[in-house]
């Protein structure tokens, strides 16, 4: 027997006293590593595995038959591990010899399977619920009778017969109030021509108030329009403005307006208005017994902006800031003998010191003419020359030459057959001048004159300024230092001015004089 046997031969009867004994030595000398599933199997196969072909020194017996497990199974061992030579130890000298091992049966129990059986599953159904069907009690039908109708007659009234009671009419008394008579201004650019006594034109003077905030970049954009657009900063003057002509040649303007008491017409300040400031003149155009019927050219020359109107139709527009410049229309205006065509003109004056504006026309050399070559043409010293005493320059004399002319005085009448103060004396004629009362808005004017004079008498309805005729009279076929004005149809409030024209019998000279009142409450 080889080693192997021999030290498994000696251990035999300690395996098959103590299987713990044989599992610890097996597993500590054959099984260290990968062996250990031999540990856990019963000492007879493990002896039947590794003694068989025993007796083969240095190795370990090679499997025999297949090993069954418990139920049949075959039982799969681990990998074989690298063989690792173990010297066994020397023999050990037993004297009994060991009995063989004897391995009983494995002791199958059949032990009855056990059946759990579930509980019974109770289903209770849900209660039936039966609803009964609802009662309908049907009330008996409410009969229900209307009120009886009762007529009431209306009540009879009877009206007592009216109370009269006399009461004395209110009566408002009324009186003459005096008022100064206005100022006026004649010929405020120097054309003092005399004329007409119903010559000329009237104007009226609106200026931008020094104390306006306006930049003089807007200032000097003003057009003639904005000065009568009714805003606080346009002021305007109640001293009505006369002149014979519409003829300033390019000038120095540093003088101001001179009013008829001689002082100068003032703005807001105190300063002589020179500047920013404009005129809407009124009159009436007629042709004069020198000229002859025709269609007729106008124009305008001025410095600054200025417009035509005849029977309220622009004809020429000259506006804006501006040197000398003329603008002429562009259509033709008939006149004859009977015309007298309602003209309204507008001047507007910039920044100072000088001044131009002028009106001129020319019968239309024939009626395929073209407009004069000037028209649109402005320069400051070629029409006239403000430098040298208004001297005329090559351009006025090329229209002249070509059938121009300044509209002269007797192409101008007032309207309403006003009187022009300016063509008469200012001296005062009236010694005194008393009113009788108003009754049912009539009253008498009574007045006394210095000498003897043929008068005429206009009595005038002033309103802002204008004026229009309420009644006339006329005493011119005797001399008279004394007369007496019924006026008739008068008006609560309303201001009047009664206009006296005195032809002097002595001197021929005539002489304008004013009474102004206004109807007022007692």
């Amino acid at each position: 027997m080889s080693q192997h046997c021999f030290s498994l031969g000696v251990l035999h009867p300690i395996l098959e006293k103590s299987n713990s004994i044989w599992y610890s030595f097996v597993g500590g000398i054959y099984m260290k590593r990968s062996m250990r599933i031999a540990a856990l199997l019963p000492a007879a196969l493990v002896t039947s595995i590794f003694f068989q072909n025993c007796g083969q020194p240095g190795t370990i017996a090679t499997a025999g038959p297949v090993i069954q497990g418990p139920t049949g199974e075959p039982l799969v061992l681990a990998e074989e591990p690298p063989q690792v030579v173990v010297e066994p130890p020397p023999p050990v000298a037993v004297d009994p010899p060991i009995p063989p091992i004897v391995i009983p049966p494995p002791v199958v129990v059949d032990t009855p399977p056990v059946v759990v059986e579930p509980p019974p599953v109770v289903v209770v159904p849900p209660p039936v619920v039966v609803e009964p069907p609802p009662v309908v009690v049907v009330p008996p039908p409410v009969v229900v009778e209307p009120p009886p109708v009762v007529v009431v007659p209306p009540p009879v009234v009877v009206e007592p017969p009216p109370v009269v009671v006399d009461t004395p009419p209110v009566v408002v008394e009324y009186a003459i109030k005096p008022i100064v008579s206005s100022k006026f201004i004649c010929e405020p650019f120097g054309n003092l021509n005399g004329g007409d006594t119903k010559g000329g034109l009237k104007a009226e003077l609106v200026y931008l108030d020094p104390l306006s905030n306006r930049s003089l970049a807007e200032k000097n954009s003003f057009l003639v329009g904005d000065y009568f657009a009714n805003t606080a900063e346009f002021v305007k003057t109640s001293s009505p403005i006369f002149l014979s002509q519409i003829n300033v040649p390019t000038r120095k303007f540093s003088d101001g307006f001179r009013l008829s008491d001689g002082s100068f017409l003032s703005d807001t300040n105190g300063n002589k208005l020179i500047e920013y400031f404009a005129l809407r003149m009124k009159s009436l155009l007629k042709l004069s017994d020198a000229d002859p019927e025709g269609d007729y050219e106008f124009a305008t020359i001025s410095d600054d902006g200025s417009r035509l109107f005849l029977n309220d139709k622009e004809v020429v527009n000259n506006d804006m800031q501006h040197a000398t410049w003329m603008r002429c229309s562009s259509s033709a205006v008939s006149l004859n003998k009977a015309s007298k065509i309602p003209l309204t003109y507008y001047y507007n004056q910039g920044p100072r010191f000088e001044i131009s504006n002028v009106m001129i026309w020319r019968k239309k050399p024939s009626a395929n003419s073209s407009q004069h070559r000037l028209c649109g043409v402005g320069d400051q010293t070629k029409y006239w020359n403000a430098n040298n005493g208004s001297a005329e320059g090559p351009y006025w004399t090329e229209l002249k030459q070509d059938g121009w002319k300044i509209v002269d005085a007797a192409n101008f009448e007032l309207p309403n057959e006003q009187v022009n103060p300016c063509a008469t004396q200012n001296a005062n004629q009236i010694v005194s001048a008393a009113f009788s009362d108003v009754k049912d808005f009539t009253a008498t004017l009574n007045i006394t004159f210095l000498s003897k004079a043929n008068i005429k008498a206009k009595l005038y309805k002033v309103v802002g300024t204008g004026v229009s005729v309420v009644q006339t009279f006329d005493f011119s076929s005797q001399a008279k230092d004394m007369i007496s004005l019924n006026f008739a149809g008068l008006e609560d409030g309303a201001v009047y001015s009664v206009e006296l024209l005195l032809e002097m019998p002595a001197s021929g000279t005539q002489v304008l004089n004013e009474v102004r009142f206004q109807v007022v409450k007692k």
